[in-house]
């Protein structure tokens, strides 16, 4: 098969993790033609990958509901003629869309994300939890079933040329020996470290010789990261909201470690090679959303499941915490978060 359509819509971290596989296909096979349908926010994530064509439906207009994802497959068939579709999203849209391009006999494969296991491990009187297989995996055993063999291993870690803007804020604000990066945000309650403990965390990391960035979020997540640059105004900087997404891959690219909740910054963070320290609350890593570059489990800060049964108790964070108190996230301390972030910069 040489002209394959790819399927993943959203979210932005599980559209950050078909990165490695996508860049390990085409390089194993040049042969190899992807059309990738996802959205507009997500298409410089595969800008430094050759012989991919991003398509970017108009899921609010002209391909909204059901008719819309008609016309959706009435426009991708006229554009291209397609030797296999590649979904790695399994949801209502992609269904539809595999339904009518197979009813062309054109041979379909899609992700099996393993919904039966992590709904058994997050259920609540659930069993001793498993590791499962990783998203990234899940996404290579797809292209394994369409013939292609992939080497999740030969991922190498994308390489972003810094605009003149993120040569100059990186000066600006690199006055200190080295760049610590924090995304302390998350969709989902669930899934965030109190803020009043990163406040915390930054004025203990503020005594160091460190220069502190402040990621990820939108307006509210702004206003927040603002509040938090008071502490120590000449070694903490938001970025939120200043650069694109290229830019900010660019800055992430220089940041000595990174600290994420289970969040899409903690995959953008791998994706240019960046070390990612991780605080898990409501979901595990072993539901195949961890730092997919590393194999220290050291670097996944969690109240183990040993002390707290009830842990998970969500995949993704969206169900409300089981004991009601958000212990998972609560009964970490802040100096254990500070005293990891500083053995791996000092190391």
């Amino acid at each position: 098969m040489k002209n394959l359509l790819a399927i993943r819509l959203s979210s932005m971290g599980d559209v950050a993790l078909t990165v490695p596989v996508l860049q390990v296909l085409v390089r194993r096979y040049p042969h190899v033609r992807i059309t990738l349908l996802t959205r507009a926010p997500f298409v410089p994530l595969f800008q430094t990958i050759p012989n991919i064509r991003v398509i970017i439906p108009d899921l609010k207009g002209r391909h909204k509901g059901v008719l819309g994802i008609y016309r959706l497959y009435l426009d991708l068939k006229k554009q291209q003629r397609f030797d296999g579709i590649i979904d790695f999203h399994d949801v209502l849209r992609s269904q539809m869309l595999r339904f009518y391009f197979s009813r062309m006999g054109l041979p379909v494969f899609k992700i099996n994300k393993g919904r039966r296991d992590k709904k058994r491990f997050t259920a609540k009187n659930h069993s001793a939890i498993q590791p499962l297989k990783h998203s990234t995996e899940r996404y290579a055993k797809v292209l394994e079933e369409a013939g292609l063999k992939v080497d999740l291993k030969d991922f190498k870690p994308i390489s972003i040329t810094p605009s003149e803007s993120v040569l100059s804020f990186l000066k600006k604000v690199k006055t200190q020996n080295k760049i610590i990066g924090i995304a302390p945000f998350a969709q989902y309650d669930q899934k965030k470290y109190p803020i009043e403990k990163i406040k915390v965390v930054l004025k203990n990391l503020a005594n160091k010789d460190v220069s502190i960035l402040i990621f990820g979020g939108g307006k509210k997540e702004k206003a927040i990261a603002e509040d938090l640059t008071s502490i120590a105004p000449q070694q903490i900087h938001s970025v939120i909201g200043a650069f694109t997404l290229t830019e900010e891959l660019a800055i992430i690219q220089q940041v000595e470690v990174m600290l994420t909740m289970d969040s899409s910054n903690l995959h953008l963070a791998q994706l240019v090679g960046t070390k990612v320290i991780s605080i898990w609350g409501a979901t595990h890593p072993y539901l195949g959303f961890s730092p997919f570059l590393q194999e220290d489990e050291t670097l996944n800060i969690q109240i183990p499941v040993a002390e707290l049964p009830c842990r998970p108790c969500s995949v993704y964070g969206n169900q409300p915490c089981h004991r009601g108190d958000l212990a998972c996230m609560n009964l970490i301390k802040a100096q254990t978060v500070v005293d990891k972030i500083t053995s791996e910069i000092m190391t």
